[in-house]
């Protein structure tokens, strides 16, 4: 599974969150969405990271984007094995 949507997307929500610290997940989330183009499984690994993000933002509100990319990172196998256990129920 390609995981550069996901590191696309981290980016994404964590460059948002800063020129809108007050924003709801769900406007960063749409952010993402704009911001991703691409389709299918690519577009599911984005948005399962940038959850992830968002998740980790709300435990870590000091962390820099160095920190929450790392954290992502670290837990991107992780992520993409719970996409990919979702879909075979599908």
């Amino acid at each position: 599974m390609d995981k550069l949507p996901m590191i696309i997307a981290v980016g994404a929500v964590i460059d948002y969150k800063i020129e809108n610290p007050n924003c709801l997940d769900e406007e960063a989330l749409q952010h993402v969405m704009r911001t991703v183009r691409s389709g299918g499984e690519a577009k599911v690994v984005a948005i399962a990271g940038a959850n992830s993000a968002l998740k980790f933002l709300r435990k870590n509100p000091r962390a820099t984007k160095k920190e929450v990319m790392q954290a992502i990172m670290d837990e991107s196998d992780e992520i993409a094995g719970r996409i990919i256990s979702d879909t075979e129920y599908e």
